[in-house]
């Protein structure tokens, strides 16, 4: 299979592979130690094989940017339409873990997707072998719901999100009383192509990654921490008070605030003390 692909751009190339022996020097096999199996795979057994491939690429979850993100997809969503138009080839097991971003020498990156294992061929009246991963349900999500668990981070992508669910509702199959399958407009991988090329274009090109995003933020943290310490002393010289020893502690989260625990004992110093650099301040117990 990975022979048959290889001329399709944002397929991994097949360098080398060998099959997984176990300890017991037999070929790993799942028909040796597995005794159920799901109706899409039904009659068919894995034998394990390590595959060495090229070009090297991260999971889709590692993107650098949302409109990285949704490119990725967009790339996928082409080489399957390349692997049908060209192969007669359909993947059958898009999934997270089955896509990846491969980082160019350029600076660019673009969507791979591996893992063909379940495969299908397609025949030439259109129809195809029943295979992929078999979904045993269909499961409907709350939307409010699912907006709560949404980080405003994804906020940009929701537009997305909308459009897909449109996508969706309206040519999804439905079934009557009878439980006839009635007519409907098939998703074609245009339509996809399409809906995904004008949430790009919402997207802006110059942004920072999650990874600085969070730098920044635990950086104007940190300069809030120092500017209300620096606040708490000042207000001390200006009352002339004495200073008792004090530790920090950081309360659980991000957004929650420093708090100050007294120590038992009280330190004698004088504010003119303190600014002079005094180290050895007496402390009464």
């Amino acid at each position: 299979m990975m022979e048959a692909m290889k001329d399709i751009p944002g397929v991994p190339k097949l360098e080398e592979y060998c099959k997984v022996v176990l300890p017991s020097s037999k070929i790993d096999n799942t028909q040796n130690y597995r005794y159920s199996q799901s109706a899409s795979s039904e009659g068919t057994w894995r034998t394990y094989v390590r595959l060495v491939m090229k070009p090297q690429g991260q999971c889709l979850q590692e993107f650098q940017m949302r409109k990285e993100f949704v490119w990725a997809i967009c790339d996928i969503v082409i080489i399957q339409k390349r692997a049908v138009q060209e192969q007669w080839i359909l993947h059958c097991d898009c999934s997270l873990y089955n896509t990846m971003i491969e980082d160019k020498d350029d600076g660019s990156s673009n969507g791979m997707l591996i893992d063909w294992e379940f495969t299908v061929c397609i025949l030439e009246d259109g129809h195809y072998p029943l295979g992929g991963i078999s979904a045993k349900g269909m499961y409907f999500l709350n939307i409010g719901e699912l907006l709560q668990q949404f980080d405003t981070y994804f906020a940009p992508l929701l537009p997305l999100m909308w459009d897909w669910t449109d996508l969706l509702c309206h040519n999804f199959p439905s079934t009557t009383t009878e439980g006839k399958i009635t007519e409907h407009k098939p998703i074609t991988f245009n339509g996809i192509i399409e809906l995904l090329d004008k949430d790009l274009t919402l997207l802006p090109d110059d942004e920072l990654s999650p990874e600085h995003l969070f730098r920044k933020m635990l950086m104007n943290k940190n300069i809030q921490d120092v500017a209300n310490r620096v606040n708490i002393i000042k207000n001390i010289c200006s009352s002339g008070a004495a200073i008792s020893t004090s530790t920090t502690q950081k309360k659980c989260g991000l957004n929650d605030t420093w708090t100050i625990e007294p120590a038992n004992s009280l330190v004698k110093w004088s504010c003119k003390q303190m600014l002079a650099g005094d180290s050895k301040p007496e402390v009464s117990r």
